[in-house]
């Protein structure tokens, strides 16, 4: 499994809960437990293989 973080610059740039999620390859879906997180969570504007 290749994990991608995304920085999710509009909000919380530092929060791992943010930066620390599994991104699709549409950028746009991403697989998080946590509803919350998951509405927070549009788009990444980053994403960076790593």
């Amino acid at each position: 499994m290749r994990i991608i973080r995304g920085y999710f610059l509009r909000r919380k740039r530092n929060s791992k809960c943010y930066l620390e999620k599994l991104c699709m390859k549409n950028m746009y879906e991403v697989m998080a437990s946590d509803v919350f997180i998951r509405k927070k969570i549009k788009k990444f504007d980053i994403c960076l293989d790593i």
